[in-house]
């Protein structure tokens, strides 16, 4: 089987599991951060990049393992992709930026993209207070222009 066919149900399950891991996560403006989640999955059409959208942030910000991703049914490629995309905390943002170009898993790619492109919407930074605002500015600028580099010299856009 495609390591990125998934079972009929997935992205429904997928949407139910991070339902409950991020029922108490708000993002820096303090909205319920699945529509975080919600938002990068609508950036896409294909099933697998929504389910990686929705669950992008899983290893990160919750208390849930790679174990527990496998038992959920993700297969080794989805796993091998979540983890990349999970930040290293000893690790800097240009770092993990770095890691994720020089990869060349293109599906990180498109998910880092897409959430980040979310984190820059001006009505979400407009929410946070100024100094706030303008150091996510800068620091997701420079980042985002690094991986619309490597998409477009990959023909990805």
């Amino acid at each position: 089987m495609n390591s990125k066919m998934l079972p009929k149900d997935f992205e429904e399950r997928t949407l139910a599991l991070v339902t409950t891991l991020f029922e108490d996560h708000t993002d820096k403006a303090g909205e319920p951060y699945l529509f975080h989640l919600m938002r990068v999955r609508d950036s896409f059409q294909e099933p697998y990049l929504r389910c990686l959208a929705l669950l992008h942030d899983v290893l990160e910000d919750t208390s849930w393992t790679v174990r527990e991703l496998t038992e959920f049914g993700c297969s080794d490629t989805m796993l091998a992709t979540l983890q990349l995309l999970t930040k290293d905390p000893f690790v800097s943002y240009d770092e993990y930026i770095s890691h994720i170009i020089e990869s060349h898993d293109n599906s990180a790619l498109k998910v880092k993209l897409a959430d980040m492109m979310d984190n820059m919407k001006e009505e979400r930074l407009c929410l946070l207070e100024e100094d706030v605002r303008l150091r996510l500015r800068g620091k997701y600028q420079k980042q985002y222009d690094r991986l619309k580099k490597a998409e477009k010299e990959r023909n990805l856009c």
